[in-house]
Parts: structure tokens; C-alpha cells; sequence
């Protein structure tokens, strides 16, 4: 299986991507949880992950109109740690058992007349391309999923070719599933291992993934 790879990129936009900010994430859903008012769940109560869309909310979308969709979105700030903290703007949305923050990278301060530049999920209530769910075990992903990429600098990150404008990190140790060469045995990623967190990226990030 082939690792994930990047062309020339900004080391913002590579941490954004693989999800090595993965602690200050969590530290955001923390911050965004302290007043949370959920937003209005589709019909049937399940969010469907797909590449052009998250539930109702268009990934491409202007995050003004975004917000008049849910008007109990927040204002929000991711901390990504790289040499030196760097804080994000973003706009976070919750679900009943879904978290979703649309972050800007571009910018000091959230533009609400611009679409994200990246989204992140948390939690297990909802779906992805209508074939497997959120919370599903690593083996139900690579089957529901086909085909995958990996990389474990760090933390161990998977990319399927059937959604290759996302990346997923996973609840597993990275140095377990790692030859001695550096590559990701996918065959040795446990089977139990789950989704700690989906990023999706606009199609212009994706462009500097290498194609599947």
C-alpha cells in the first residue's frame, strides 16, 4: 500500500491535512462544548459525510450562509501546535453526538463571506457516503471503503481512494502497524481500531494528496 504524499506544501496546510494537530483539536471541542446548543438534526437524526457536503452543509459554502442554516453555531479557535502555537478561526456546529468545526487558515479572524478551508469531525453519529457509520470498527471502514492509503508520522492516518478529499485519523498506535522501512502495513491496523477524528479538505487542498 502506498503512503500518503504531498507535493510542495505549506507546513500549515500539511499539519491541517494529516491531522497532526490532533490534541489542540481536542482542545477546541473542549472550548466550543461550554455553551453548546445543538443545531437541527436532518430527518432521521443521522448526518451523512460525503465529499461535497457534511448533513446540509455544503462543504464549498460561504460559512455566512452556513451559519444562517444553524443559528446556533459559535465562533470558535483551533490551536495547532507546529514549531510555535498557531491559533485558527473556525465555526463549530453541533449535533446531538456529532461535533463539526469549519476552520480558516488564511486569516487572523473568521471570514464569513469565504468557505471553510478545512473541516473537522468528531464523534460517531453519522454517516459516511451513506455506507458505513462514523463509529464503524476498521475493518467495517476497509470494507465499506475500499482501497486505502496510509501514513504514521506520529499519528496513524488513513486515506481512502473512494473519498479522496478526506483523510481520518485513527484510535491506534502508529508504531505498531510501521515496517522498519516506515511504511503502513494497513493488514496489521487492528481490526477494533475507530475514527478519532475525519478532516475534510476543498478540493484544492486535496489536489496535493497523491492520487490513488
Amino acid at each position: 500500500m502506498r503512503a500518503i504524499t504531498l507535493a510542495p506544501l505549506s507546513r500549515t496546510a500539511l499539519f491541517l491535512l494529516l491531522g497532526w494537530g490532533l490534541g489542540s483539536a481536542a482542545s477546541a471541542q473542549a472550548m466550543s462544548m461550554s455553551e453548546r446548543r445543538n443545531c437541527v438534526p436532518p430527518p432521521g437524526g443521522m448526518l451523512n459525510v460525503s465529499e461535497d457536503s457534511i448533513g446540509s452543509l455544503g462543504i464549498d459554502e460561504e460559512l455566512g450562509r452556513l451559519r444562517d442554516l444553524c443559528v446556533s453555531a459559535r465562533d470558535t479557535i483551533v490551536r495547532l501546535r507546529v514549531d510555535v502555537p498557531n491559533d485558527y478561526p473556525g465555526l463549530a456546529f453541533h449535533f446531538d453526538s456529532l461535533l463539526v468545526i469549519a476552520l480558516q487558515y488564511r486569516g487572523s479572524s473568521l471570514d464569513l463571506r469565504r468557505p471553510a478551508d478545512v473541516w473537522m469531525i468528531f464523534g460517531g453519529g453519522g454517516t459516511i457516503q451513506h455506507k458505513v457509520a462514523l463509529s464503524a470498527s476498521w475493518s467495517s471502514l476497509r470494507t465499506a471503503l475500499g482501497m486505502p492509503q496510509a501514513n504514521a508520522r506520529g499519528v496513524l492516518v488513513v486515506r481512502f481512494c473512494s473519498f479522496p478529499n478526506a483523510v481520518m485519523t485513527l484510535n491506534a498506535d502508529p508504531r505498531a502497524v510501521t515496517t522498519r522501512g516506515g511504511r503502513v502495513d494497513v493488514t496489521t491496523i487492528p481490526a477494533s481500531a475507530t475514527i478519532h477524528h475525519l478532516v475534510i479538505m476543498t478540493r484544492s487542498l486535496a489536489s496535493h494528496l497523491q492520487g490513488c
